[in-house]
């Protein structure tokens, strides 16, 4: 399914893990249609953690074309809560069948989308399981502002790149605290040149 949509969204994934304590692995799962636990690991992913050890974090970043949609939507990014599951090897089995899993938590947070849809997941390696992770992107975090406040980014002047660039990085994790209060001003800022 290569296509520039396709390619736009596989770089914006790489985007999705900055941090000097763990490496990023992606890949992504493209397919033809929707199915259960579609963004879920197989046992050779389960087994290339193994094989890496700690420190690393896989993002699996599952998409498939929704022909319902539009081929003039814009792409959009949103959170969801899903349940997360630690995943275990199936000793002897193929590596691309699913893997054994127990449930981590009810209340997941993981990313989602459409045009296409997708799921993006991470995981870890905690030495026995390949285990899920929260979810927290500040680029989604920022989609999800612009589009609250009736802001379209493709619509957004080159002037207006200052504060976006400034907007994502006050939205950043380690940021959030320290500068909400520049939040409400930069989308201001955005409001007085890009409202639709």
């Amino acid at each position: 399914m290569p296509d520039e949509y396709v390619n736009s969204m596989l770089q914006e994934a790489r985007k999705l893990v900055t941090t000097s304590d763990f490496v990023a692995y992606y890949h992504s799962h493209p397919y033809d249609e929707l199915f259960d636990s579609w963004a879920d690991p197989s046992v050779g992913d389960v087994r290339f953690a193994q094989s890496i050890g700690e420190n690393h974090i896989q993002i699996i970043f599952a998409i498939v074309k929704n022909e319902a949609e539009d081929s003039n939507a814009n792409l959009q990014f949103e959170y969801a809560t899903d349940t997360q599951y630690r995943f275990f090897d199936k000793k002897g089995k193929h590596t691309d069948i699913p893997p054994k899993h127990e449930l981590k938590s009810e209340n997941g947070q993981i990313i989602t989308g459409y045009y296409y849809d997708f799921q993006v997941r991470a995981y870890f390696w905690t030495e026995q399981a390949l285990e899920e992770v929260q979810l927290y992107s500040s680029e989604v975090e920022m989609n999800l502002l612009l589009h609250q406040n009736n802001i379209i980014l493709e619509q957004l002047p080159k002037d207006a790149m200052y504060h976006l660039k400034k907007l994502e990085y006050s939205l950043r994790l380690a940021n959030k605290d320290k500068y909400k209060e520049k939040i409400p001003y930069l989308i201001e800022k955005l409001k007085s040149v890009g409202v639709k």
